[in-house]
């Protein structure tokens, strides 16, 4: 199976120099948990497609990285990828959802159809998030709208597009070349090749990721604090359900690529960050400050 990461687009929202796939979540860039979430599954060939200035990144050292030269928008990514693809089937994901979990994949990759698009539901309290809308019939597709060309009856829909998705390949390579740029705009929308499956009688599915915080995008400084949030609350979650003893888990914060070994004990105020590794009975002390260390 092909695997097809979407990090090519600017990035002037978040108002950092960094592309946002090289900003960190739980101090460990965001594209790197994606490419190693993917990394859990055998038989994967896992390409990026970003700009010409990130492709000779280290981030990128064990995956194909692709070119995009002109920004020209998701579908636009997804051409420049094509041939590139040798698998039966295609996951096209977007950088800005990391958090996206395995279990969802799995979903996805059982899912038989010649399309799968994922969704989920906006809580009410989120409606007007700027996602473009899915509708569909029993899990059957039926349109995609981007959120810029919804009317205010449309805008009330709360099932949105994720952005992770699954194609027959050869499908996808005879269909994408009949996207076109909408009216006003400048971009090549990925979601539109939906539904030209559809209008060629294609088999489009809709799946339901259940976890909304999984699927929280990240196209502002507001949203990226916010994924750190979920990531540190499932990362201590995780360590207290191994065993370990975190006294106040509100203090405390942990990278993504902490090991923590048995009977440990982390008092209030922590901050273990990097590739560290707390050996077994350690009692970690308040306002201790870890990186990249061994703690025996």
């Amino acid at each position: 199976m092909d695997i097809l990461v979407l990090a090519g687009g600017n990035n002037s929202r978040m108002k950092t120099d960094l592309p946002k796939f090289f900003l960190k979540l739980a101090d460990k860039p965001i594209i790197r948990h994606i490419i190693d979430n993917y990394k859990l599954f055998h038989n994967c060939n896992i390409h990026v497609v970003t700009a010409t200035k990130y492709a000779s990144s280290e981030l990128f050292s064990d995956v194909n990285s692709i070119l995009q030269p002109i920004a020209n928008g998701t579908a636009g990514a997804v051409t420049v990828a094509l041939a590139h693809l040798t698998s039966d089937t295609v996951i096209v994901q977007y950088s800005d959802v990391p958090l996206i979990s395995v279990a969802t994949i799995k979903q996805l990759i059982e899912c038989d159809a010649d399309a799968v698009v994922t969704v989920a539901s906006l809580p009410e309290e989120q409606i007007s998030k700027p996602y473009g809308r899915v509708f569909h019939d029993n899990g059957i597709f039926e349109r995609i709208i981007e959120y810029k060309e919804l009317n205010d009856e449309q805008k009330l829909c709360n099932t949105f597009n994720v952005g992770l998705y699954k194609f027959k390949t050869e499908l996808l390579k005879a269909m994408l070349p009949e996207v076109k740029v909408h009216k006003g705009m400048t971009e090549l929308f990925l979601p539109d090749v939906l539904q030209i499956f559809k209008a060629h009688n294609k088999t489009v599915k809709v799946i339901y990721d259940d976890d909304y915080e999984e699927c929280v995008g990240m196209n502002n400084m507001s949203e990226l604090v916010q994924a750190e949030s979920i990531l540190q609350k499932r990362i201590i979650e995780k360590f207290i359900q191994n065993g370990v003893q975190i006294l106040s888990p509100n203090t405390t914060y942990i990278s993504a690529e902490t090991q923590i070994g048995r009977n440990v004990i982390i008092e209030p105020n922590v901050v273990i960050k990097g590739k560290s590794v707390i050996a077994d009975n350690v009692t970690v002390k308040s306002f201790s400050y870890i990186n990249n260390e061994v703690i025996k």
